[in-house]
C-alpha cells in the first residue's frame, strides 16, 4: 500500500532507521528514509552536504512511474528529518 512521502510523492515505506551511536552521549543516531517502488532494480539516492532527500524528488517521480525500480532516498545526518548529533560530520 502506498502512502504519501514528506513531499506528497507516493512511497511504499518511510521512517527512521538506527545507523550508529552519537560520539558524545552514545545515543542512537536515526536517519529518515523513504522507499518508493517494489521492482528488482534498486536505486539508492545519496544527497550532497546539507541537502535533504527531497532534493531527489524529480528523480524519484521519474523512476516511480517504472515498475522495475525500487528507489530509496534518505536524509543525511543534520538534514531533513534525520537526527543532527553534535560533532564533526566528515
Amino acid at each position: 500500500m502506498t502512502q504519501p512521502s514528506s513531499t506528497g510523492l507516493p512511497c511504499f515505506e518511510k521512517g527512521h532507521i538506527k545507523v550508529g551511536l552519537d560520539r558524545g552521549d552514545k545515543k542512537p543516531v536515526k536517519l529518515y528514509y523513504e522507499k518508493t517502488g517494489e521492482g528488482p532494480i534498486k536505486l539508492l539516492l545519496i544527497t550532497g552536504l546539507g541537502t535533504p532527500a527531497s532534493g531527489w524528488d524529480p528523480v524519484v517521480e521519474y523512476f516511480s512511474k517504472r515498475p522495475e525500480y525500487t528507489i530509496v532516498a534518505f536524509d543525511n545526518r543534520g538534514t531533513g528529518y534525520s537526527d543532527a548529533p553534535y560533532g564533526l560530520y566528515s
